[in-house]
């Protein structure tokens, strides 16, 4: 699980995700219930595997930052604990808190938009980070024409001996589009055209993002590089969470299939005059199809698309994509969540998909 204390934050990044996030404006001046919620989700799940800190800017309320960790330990011994944080407020004498209070791994970001001398503070502070902590890596999105940067910074982390980095693809939050434009940023073409809340607060691929973090990674590699350096995509983040709360498509759901391209569970719906068609043509076929009589609709498993006669001018389809959603409580149910028309050029991608 990932929790935060509060919003706040004494960072004003042009790329943050938060304003986006439900409840933004009122937990900016107001806390958290972070003690019912550990409980409940230990009541509804059991132990926890996994449980993260983030904000906000979590070390703003250092106090409260250790009694989370140290109720997530007591409540869940076996749980990985993680924090994220810009290192501004990280003392030596509160990182050494932070790991007796059980925590394994510390998330620093580092903007390079700062100063020298700010940057050249957080690298001093990681390095007190790896002396006192198991895990310390470095998080931070990858802003296009900042080679390098990059590449000086990624040489001053390798000397700090940290674990290694997360370079994220830097993308638009939806807000403050004056800051992207001064920058000279473009959208790259949204990967998705199923509408979904996916869990990153909702965002759009810049251009030049994903080509500069390929390129650090190859020519990491190529030089040894004594760091880990991982590469995650806002698709990775989204297919992802689709994936996980798909549960890899063990589910069996009447009248769906599991998407091997998308991870979100798919049937093909015709109504009307095209459901009438649709009947006709798969009953020869013998194939399994799914009525809804009163609303003059069928729907049938995609992997079908190719046996039908799909020159018909009469005959309209629509990609209906559902998820499975889990209250907190640990009760799930399953919602559909778009349906799209379906052009003759979309048919092979869906079926190979099946």
């Amino acid at each position: 699980m990932s929790e935060f204390i509060s919003l706040a934050c004494n960072r004003s990044c042009w790329f943050c995700f938060n304003p986006n996030q439900a409840d933004w404006s009122q937990y900016r001046s107001k806390r958290k219930d972070w003690h019912s919620e550990l409980e409940t989700y230990k009541q509804a799940f059991g132990g926890l595997d996994f449980i993260a800190l983030t904000g906000g800017e979590p070390l703003l309320f250092a106090n409260e930052t250790c009694s989370f960790f140290r109720e997530a330990k007591r409540s869940n011994p076996n749980a990985h604990l993680r924090l994220y944080t810009s290192g501004d407020s990280a003392t030596p004498e509160l990182l050494y808190q932070l790991a007796q209070c059980g925590l394994d791994e510390i998330r620093f970001s580092i903007k390079l938009d700062d100063p020298d001398e700010a940057i050249e503070k957080t690298l001093g502070t990681i390095r007190e980070a790896v002396r006192l902590i198991p895990t310390v890596l470095v998080e931070m999105p990858i802003v296009p024409g900042t080679y390098d940067e990059m590449t000086k910074l990624i040489a001053s982390l390798e000397q700090c001996h940290i674990d290694g980095m997360n370079l994220l693809e830097l993308c638009f939050p939806l807000h403050n589009a004056s800051a992207y434009r001064a920058r000279g940023f473009k959208l790259v073409r949204h990967p998705f055209r199923i509408p979904y809340d996916y869990g990153y607060a909702g965002a759009l691929p810049i251009a030049g993002s994903e080509e500069l973090a390929l390129r650090l990674l190859v020519e990491s590699r190529e030089r040894d590089c004594s760091i880990g350096l991982h590469y995650c995509s806002l698709e990775n983040k989204n297919t992802a969470q689709i994936y996980e709360q798909n549960q890899g498509g063990e589910l069996e759901i009447p009248g769906y299939r599991f998407s091997k391209r998308t991870f979100f569970y798919e049937t093909i719906r015709a109504f009307e005059e095209s459901a009438a068609l649709v009947a006709e043509q798969l009953s020869t076929l013998e194939a399994p199809v799914y009525a809804d009589e009163p609303q003059g609709m069928v729907a049938f498993d995609p992997a079908l698309l190719e046996r039908l006669n799909l020159g018909d001018s009469r005959l309209r389809l629509f990609l209906a994509s559902a998820v499975v959603e889990q209250d907190s409580d640990g009760a799930r149910r399953f919602r559909e969540v778009g349906l799209q028309a379906i052009e003759s050029s979309d048919v092979p991608r869906i079926v190979e998909a099946s």
